[in-house]
């Protein structure tokens, strides 16, 4: 099953997915209260394993949020998560003073997976999957469910965030 922040990671995510992400039918957060980070449209390049070259661009004025694609040439994701010829959509959310993305696969029932995104200069992109093993025995009923277990368990500042993945900006 393919599936695909951060992406991101973002992540975008993202993106950054070269293992198993957290997927899940409800998003991080409200789109509607996402954080636009400056200067995150682009296109971006990493040596790491899995996908390495992705571009986002922001979405509508009206919506909070970006979309994301792999470029072309990019290498293949060994896991089969991400689909070359797909757009994600991404929304940020701060959580506990972490940026999580949500990267939504396409079609109404796409599911959410999540990545910290950490911006540390304008042209260096950092992101993290959300482990699903911490998810794995949990079950939500309601969007509110889920947010309050993810605030909690970024709150325990343990192995939540794995596969750190460090991305550059392309330049022209």
């Amino acid at each position: 099953m393919q599936k695909a922040l951060t992406l991101f990671i973002v992540s975008f995510s993202l993106l950054i997915f070269t293992g198993c992400p957290y997927g899940s039918t409800f998003s991080a957060g409200d789109q509607k209260k996402a954080t636009l980070i400056k200067k995150l449209a682009g296109t971006w390049q990493s040596n790491g394993p899995g996908l390495s070259k992705m571009k986002i661009t922001d979405l509508k004025k009206n919506l909070k949020g970006y979309q994301l694609n792999f470029e072309p040439g990019t290498t293949y994701d060994p896991q089969g998560m991400m689909q070359l010829d797909t757009t994600y959509t991404v929304h940020i959310n701060k959580i506990e003073g972490s940026m999580i993305a949500s990267v939504r696969e396409p079609a109404p029932e796409g599911k959410f997976y999540f990545y910290k995104v950490e911006m540390k200069a304008p042209d260096t992109l950092i992101t993290y999957e959300v482990d699903e093993k911490r998810f794995e025995k949990d079950i939500y009923k309601t969007a509110n469910e889920f947010r309050t277990s993810l605030a909690s368990k970024i709150r325990e500042k343990g192995t939540l965030f794995i596969e750190k993945k460090v991305w550059v900006r392309k330049k022209k």
